[in-house]
């Protein structure tokens, strides 16, 4: 897929999780292990990971792409040939297709140009759905039903074999085919006619990446509301309780760095109600400030993973 140097230029001012996401979305459809990976690229970015080893934001434009799955130059179908067991359609025939210009194929009711055409519509790109290709059903053969395209892809020649289930060549998605199944669609039926530019359905694309993101990243901060400590053992009024009350306004992180800043005693420790408090005094009796100090620096890291999901 051609990607729109605009698009690219607009990349440039997105978080680097995004454009990691426009790069993966430029590739192939994400998988939930992909969104998953987008997750904890958006928490390092914040400065909300898991701590180790991190993986690294690689934004859209920073790797190449790959031939089979972007396609720069003209896609160009030129023939159908060994068509095998295909309605009654002689397996020994070729349908060549001009590279430039207008082919023309005529023939009388029954003489199989729709055949040809339910065979490329296997490898190419319709509305309407595929349609089944049937075996010829006055011949005796056991042979699964096949058949090869020509095609170019800019000046190179290639060809593509079809059998039913077989992966298709993502260039030929390139190849558009409209006939009166089709047409149907357009004619009879209800339907929102849009066009994007090339390159322009990303967007829609990210819009629904950043909502699962959203979603994965509200459960896990659903699931820290319940595991944090309530501190409903500090008895109102100390200083401990006002500190964690200060905890949910604008200057939160003010208040936490204050907070793990203070130089206590063991008797400030006591006195302030701090939950354990038999625990505390008893590492505390040893006078070691360090220890007090990594004492309070847990409940302080989960406030501020916290509060930074709330802001984000």
């Amino acid at each position: 897929m051609p990607i729109l140097p605009a698009i690219l230029a607009w990349s440039k001012d997105r978080p680097l999780w995004q454009q990691d996401a426009l790069r993966r979305l430029a590739a192939q459809a994400l998988t939930d292990t992909d969104i998953l990976q987008l997750v904890e690229l958006c928490r390092a970015e914040y400065g909300c990971g898991n701590g180790g080893a991190q993986a690294k934001a690689v934004p859209l434009g920073d790797e190449p792409e790959k031939s089979s799955t972007a396609v720069s130059q003209p896609v160009v179908l030129t023939g159908v040939f060994d068509l095998r067991n295909i309605n009654a359609l002689e397996p020994d025939q070729a349908l060549r297709i001009a590279g430039t210009g207008l082919t023309v194929v005529y023939g009388d009711n029954g003489s199989g140009k729709s055949g040809y055409v339910r065979v490329i519509k296997q490898l190419c790109r319709a509305r309407g759905g595929i349609e089944t290709v049937y075996p010829n059903v006055y011949a005796d053969d056991p042979t699964p039903a096949s058949g090869t395209l020509d095609y170019s892809v800019g000046s190179e020649q290639r060809q593509a074999h079809w059998t039913p289930g077989c992966m298709k060549p993502v260039e030929l998605k390139e190849i558009s085919i409209f006939d009166a199944r089709s047409a149907a669609i357009y004619v009879s039926d209800e339907n929102e006619v849009a066009y994007l530019p090339s390159g322009m359905d990303l967007l829609p694309k990210l819009a629904n990446v950043c909502d699962g993101v959203r979603e994965r990243l509200e459960r896990q901060l659903a699931d820290l509301q319940r595991e944090r400590d309530r501190f409903e053992t500090i008895p109102a009024g100390t200083v401990v309780f006002q500190q964690l009350q200060d905890l949910g306004g604008a200057g939160a992180r003010k208040a936490v760095d204050q907070w793990t800043a203070m130089r206590l005693g063991c008797g400030e420790v006591v006195s302030h109600g701090w939950p354990h408090s038999g625990r505390v005094s008893a590492r505390l009796k040893l006078r070691s400030e360090a220890r007090a100090l990594r004492i309070l620096e847990k409940p302080r890291r989960r406030w501020l993973l916290l509060a930074k999901l709330r802001r984000w």
